[in-house]
């Protein structure tokens, strides 16, 4: 069949083929769906799964409300919200108080001791 839609591609052979397979798919999935209807109330996790993977719609962010409480819409000010609530999170540690690892050495093995 490769051979022949490789030379042409509207012999009657692969246009017959070609729809074969499409119904084919068609049906699979058909049979799929059913399916995960079918087994929604024992595995809702594939149902939901897939129901996400087939829509379109994405999930944006915004708009955020600052301390004062006013909205903020634009790219760059949401940008600069989560930059300062994330800063709050993690530490800054001083360079100077960090310990340095020794470094030891026992037969073969080279392994640090902190």
């Amino acid at each position: 069949m490769f051979k022949k839609y490789y030379k042409d591609k509207n012999h009657p052979a692969c246009i017959s083929a070609s729809r074969n397979v499409s119904r084919e798919v068609k049906k699979a999935k058909i049979n799929f769906e059913r399916k995960l209807a079918k087994n929604i109330k024992k595995d809702s996790k594939s149902f939901f799964v897939y129901v996400r993977r087939r829509s379109c719609a994405t999930r944006k962010l915004g708009p955020l409300s600052d301390n004062g409480g006013n909205l903020v819409e634009s790219s760059e000010g949401m940008s600069k919200l989560f930059n300062e609530a994330f800063g709050k999170v993690f530490t800054k540690e001083k360079v100077k108080d960090i310990p340095e690892a020794k470094w030891a050495f026992s037969g073969k093995e080279v392994f640090w001791v902190g």
